[in-house]
Parts: structure tokens; C-alpha cells; sequence
């Protein structure tokens, strides 16, 4: 739910964004994001789901956003894409050892107009709130084996607690539609703990929840945004871009605290 603007004590103007998480605004121009209290920030993370850094002095090089997220926890590297074409939604570090709590994404340079592809954020703990017993209870029961050509293999549940507060959250990559060819390698599907003939009604009823506006966000990217998103609650994919069009990010995902990790989960590479 959108919020009127505060003012966070140290000038930040915090804005709520719709359907969850807030935006960020220095109070004056040149503003270095670094100068802002990580734990503050973590916090915000934690309570919002997501926040939106704007309108900041960001992390020139490598190396700076790299000591950035170091002091959120213990930061992978810095990933640097050219992104092109849809994703659909997914979490990340489902074939790692340890799944992050937080991914940091920082836009180098996107088309003006915000068509460059939205990144989609849906707040599967709301969603799982919202939805109570009845339709959800059914997915309670369902585990997803994920398999990619050549490459690794993973069980997971459907619906996992999170590991901070022990809220109902869904993990799933969702599959792939027939026009996404850009994909590469994106993991098959094998679901358990349902009939095969009841397969593409969860699909259907899935896609419908994931995608409805009172759980998914769409941020259009501006150049020098900053988007900090907890992992554990939300699913996260991409647009297309328009043609002639372009976006390029900069990611860095955070182990948290609790360390969440696959132990008991079937995990093969």
C-alpha cells in the first residue's frame, strides 16, 4: 500500500511504494548511498520486502559496490549483464549450498521511459497470507523436481517457512512459455504430491496468483537505481524490452542470517 512521504532522521525522504516496499530519496543532491547505515537499511528490507534506492551517488567500480554489499553479510561477486528478453519469475541460489538473503541489482544504464524491460517482484508471503487454506492448501503438499540439460538437479518444496520469521513463503521457477527463446538451460519440472491430471490446474492457478497486482511489483528501471530485495519472500523475473531498447545491471546476492541452506533437501550437481 502506497504511504505519504517521511523523513527518515538522517534527510532520506522514504516513500511507500504500491503493492509492497519503499523508495529512497536523498534530501539533497550527490547524496553517496554509502553514507546511509547498512543496518537501517537491512531493516527496512526485512519489514518492506523491498527497497528502491533513487536519485544516490552509487558505487562507481567494481570493487566499491562489491565493499557495499560486503557489509550487508557475506556478499558472492559482482555480476555484470547485458539483460535481453523475459525471465519468468524464480528465487535465486536454488542449485547453491546456501540460498541468499538479500539480492542487490544496480542499473548502469537503462533506456529512458522505463521501457527497458521491467524487473517483476511478487510478494509470495502476502500472497500465501491472503490466500489462506483453501486454494494454497493444495500446493502445502507439492514438491518440484528441477532438472537442467547436462547440468544439476533439485528437489524443493513448494511452499518452504522463512527462515527469519517462519512465514509461509512459495519457492518455484516458474516454467518457461513457448514464446520465451531466449532462455538458456532453464530447469525442467516434475511435480510430486499431486495427481498428473490435476498438474495444469496448479499451473493455471499458480500463474493467476503470482501475477495478480495486489502481490507483484514492476520496477522500471532508471540508470543509477539501486533495488535491495529479500529473497526468501519473493519471486523475481523480467520483461522484454521493447525494441531497441536496453538495461544493464549490476547483481550481488548476500548470505543472511540464519544461513538458509539446502541441508535435507535433495541436491545433486
Amino acid at each position: 500500500m502506497n504511504t505519504a512521504p517521511t523523513l527518515h532522521p538522517d534527510g532520506v525522504r522514504v516513500v511507500g511504494l504500491a503493492p509492497f516496499g519503499v523508495l529512497l530519496r536523498p534530501g539533497s543532491l550527490g547524496r553517496d548511498l554509502r553514507e546511509l547505515p547498512v543496518d537501517t537499511l537491512r531493516r527496512l528490507v526485512r519489514r518492506h520486502r523491498l527497497v528502491v534506492l533513487r536519485g544516490f551517488a552509487g558505487c562507481v567500480g567494481d570493487g566499491e559496490l562489491a565493499e557495499w554489499a560486503s557489509a550487508w553479510g557475506r556478499a558472492g561477486e559482482v555480476l555484470d549483464t547485458d539483460e535481453k528478453g523475459r525471465v519468468p519469475l524464480h528465487w535465486d541460489g536454488m542449485f547453491d549450498p546456501c540460498a541468499p538473503e538479500f539480492q542487490i541489482l544496480d542499473c548502469v544504464s537503462a533506456s529512458e521511459g522505463g521501457r527497458a524491460g521491467r524487473t517483476l517482484y511478487c510478494d509470495t508471503v502476502r500472497l500465501l497470507a491472503d490466500a489462506g487454506p483453501g486454494p494454497a492448501g493444495p500446493w502445502r503438499a507439492v514438491t518440484v523436481t528441477y532438472r537442467v540439460p547436462r547440468g544439476p538437479r533439485a528437489v524443493r518444496p513448494l511452499v518452504v517457512p522463512h527462515p527469519r520469521h517462519g512465514a509461509p513463503t512459495l519457492r518455484y521457477h516458474e516454467p518457461p512459455r513457448e514464446d520465451d527463446r531466449d532462455l538458456l538451460d532453464w530447469p525442467s519440472h516434475q511435480f510430486d504430491g499431486i495427481d498428473a491430471t490435476a498438474v495444469p490446474g496448479l499451473l493455471d492457478g499458480l500463474r493467476t496468483a503470482l501475477y495478480d497486482p495486489r502481490y507483484l511489483y514492476a520496477h522500471a528501471w532508471r540508470t543509477g537505481d539501486v533495488v535491495v530485495a529479500d529473497n526468501h519472500a519473493l519471486l523475481h523475473g523480467r520483461e522484454a524490452p521493447a525494441d531497441g531498447t536496453h538495461r544493464r545491471l549490476r547483481q550481488v546476492r548476500v548470505l543472511g542470517e540464519p544461513l538458509l541452506t539446502t541441508q535435507g533437501d535433495h541436491h545433486d550437481r
